[in-house]
């Protein structure tokens, strides 16, 4: 089975995501900038905001498919004035990043959730 990075693992759809890929018997790295509680030993936590992935994680997790959960969703409300420029970083600059470094590491997947 493949070891999948799953970004935004905490949230509704990546955290039923990552009990889906597990029950498969997949690897999955569940990764959140919160902290995660698992209890299966095919499911490795990984605290991290994925705007900030480089090679060498990729290369420690031993990623080969990434499905991209993860996104910036409440920043209008949180940064009145600035909440345009912190949803293009995150959810246009970062998911760029993000799909050219798993194309740069050889992942044969990258899936985007849709919000």
């Amino acid at each position: 089975m493949a070891r999948v990075l799953v970004t935004g693992a905490a949230g509704f759809v990546g955290s039923n995501l990552v009990s889906a890929l597990n029950q498969q018997g997949h690897e999955v790295v569940a990764m959140s900038r919160m902290t995660i509680e698992t209890a299966s030993d095919l499911v490795q936590p990984c605290q991290a905001d994925f705007t900030s992935l480089d090679a060498s994680a990729f290369r420690r997790h031993r990623v080969e498919s990434v499905v991209h959960c993860a996104a910036k969703v409440h920043a209008m409300h949180e940064k009145p004035g600035q909440g345009l420029g912190e949803y293009q970083r995150v959810n246009v600059d970062g998911t760029m990043k993000l799909a050219r470094l798993a194309a740069a590491m050889g992942c044969v997947g990258l899936s985007l959730s849709a919000r």
